[in-house]
């Protein structure tokens, strides 16, 4: 290779590493940042100021300035932590062309537009090869840490987090602090890439981070697939020695390149990775949490429950126990505060006054109103969330949504210990499924104590132990369902008309 395709490639690895660095973010961690180019710039300009004004020696110069670079990137992801999708990313946006403003006006640090000449490299960096080895290096050790933070928060619950944040949460995931360590650990990666960028180049300016730099990441993920690193790889080469050898188009060479890399988003979605044989992205290395008997009688307590949503009270002043082996029927009309109600309980959300009591031990397994399982996973690799196997290769998105009901019921039922809260099981489910989910939520009743949100009063009402009927996020009325269906309350405020329940009560 010429000595300027060794240059390339070394700018190609730098790529990659802050390539792979937005990986860990964004298709790890679901976390829509625009701010890994200036990762990179962090990097890059971090490592020249260590070497000029604290004359740090580049091994350690380019560890520190990494460092640095992550501990920003995480700021960043802390001070936009309460915000989501597109908000998060206009956020992130913002902030990283505050750090573009930073470096061009503060010129007696930065060196202002013209940016600033690092200082004279070792002698073996001085040679192209050393400089290639050392981005080579940097990106096996983005690779690393790539797979080191996927091992640690676990696929499938990344998975999860990704796909369907709220159960994500039913399920005891952390997605503020996994999406904290993302950052940081994507920062890492992105400012190791940047601060090889600055030694292959030897200047560092605010040209690097400028939103240029973000979008060949954005192109190279997008391209090359967002759970790939070896496709981040391949496709950073491309994307570096590309628009070199389309040169020869002259002024319409950028037009070209741009019209490839359409053509390569709209007919590879999934990007190169999707060209080879796929794996599933679950790999489960949890374990099943161990159950044991919970000795209370009473596994979860609540008292004086309130939730407001601006001026909408969605829930107020309820106080619910379960007691075990029991199954309640939470009835009401549309807004009465039923699903508010289950989030509170399993802390998905927080009451703004009141208290919830768990028995020790108690784990509560939640289901949705729409199935909130991973769709392009397996039967198997939703299970995998909480550590439950059963070899189960069929793919979510091919099943029935009776299939995925009971799919979804399955892993509440292998999570939880003590406490199940249903949302709606029974929603367009056929006469025998319901006769199937009968007997299914009276296996659950057997060891926890059962919740279940249901319209259909006939059916909840010839299932449950106790009804329990809210209206505008208050309990209007508690009792046996033969007594509740007849309550005057209940018909007025809910039924219409009373119900007679028969001999199947």
């Amino acid at each position: 290779m010429s000595p300027y395709d060794l240059h390339l490639l070394t700018l190609a690895l730098a790529l990659a590493a802050g390539a792979i660095g937005w990986q860990i973010i964004f298709g790890l961690a679901g976390a829509l940042s625009l701010a890994a180019g200036t990762a990179m710039g962090l990097g890059a300009y971090a490592v020249v100021l260590l070497a000029l004004k604290l004359d740090l020696p580049y091994a350690v110069a380019v560890p520190t300035a990494a460092l640095i670079a992550s501990l920003i990137i995480a700021a960043m992801g802390v001070a936009a932590a309460r915000l989501e999708t597109h908000y998060f990313a206009l956020a992130t946006l913002a902030m990283a062309e505050g750090v573009v403003l930073v470096a061009i006006n503060w010129e007696s640090l930065t060196g202002g537009a013209n940016g600033l000449l690092g200082p004279t490299p070792p002698d073996w960096l001085l040679d192209d090869q050393g400089k290639l080895f050392l981005s080579a290096s940097v990106t096996l050790i983005a690779v690393f840490i790539y797979s080191s933070f996927k091992r640690y928060a676990g696929q499938e619950k990344l998975a999860l987090l990704r796909t369907q944040p709220l159960a994500a949460k039913a399920f005891g995931i952390n997605g503020p602090q996994t999406r904290l360590i993302a950052m940081l650990a994507g920062g890492l990666c992105g400012g190791l890439g940047g601060a090889i960028h600055a030694l292959a180049v030897g200047v560092v300016s605010p040209d690097i981070l400028s939103f240029k730099t973000m979008a060949a990441i954005l192109a190279v993920v997008l391209i090359g697939g967002r759970y790939s690193p070896l496709a981040a790889v391949i496709t950073s080469i491309a994307v570096t020695f590309g628009p070199e050898y389309l040169r020869f188009l002259e002024d319409s060479y950028l037009i070209f390149y741009g019209l490839l890399l359409l053509l390569a988003i709209l007919f590879l979605p999934t990007g190169i990775a999707g060209l080879f044989p796929k794996f599933s992205l679950i790999r489960s290395s949890n374990k099943k949490a161990e159950k044991f008997p919970i000795k209370d009688e009473i596994p979860l307590r609540s008292q004086g429950l309130h939730r407001s949503f601006g001026g909408l009270t969605a829930v107020n002043n309820v106080s619910l126990n379960l007691k075990k082996g029991e199954i309640v029927g939470l009835i009401g009309p549309n807004g009465a505060g039923k699903s508010t109600l289950l989030n509170l309980l399993s802390g998905i959300d927080r009451p703004d006054s009141g208290q919830i009591e768990l028995a020790f031990g108690v784990r509560i397994g939640r289901t949705f109103q729409t199935p909130a399982l991973i769709e392009d996973e397996t039967v198997d690799g939703n299970y995998a969330v909480v550590g439950y196997k059963n070899n189960d290769r069929r793919l979510v998105k091919s099943l029935s949504q009776s299939e995925r009901r009971f799919v979804e019921i399955t892993r509440a039922r292998e999570y939880a210990n003590g406490v199940v809260l249903l949302d709606e099981p029974a929603a367009g489910l056929s006469s025998d499924e319901r006769s199937k989910l009968t007997e299914e939520i009276r296996k659950l009743a057997k060891t926890a104590a059962v919740v279940i949100v249901e319209h259909n009063v006939p059916f909840v009402a010839k299932l449950a132990d106790r009804l329990v009927c809210l209206s505008e996020g208050r309990i209007i009325a508690d009792g046996k369902p033969k007594d509740l269906v007849r309550n005057p309350i209940v018909v007025s405020a809910y039924l219409g008309a009373a119900m007679d329940l028969g001999h199947e009560q």
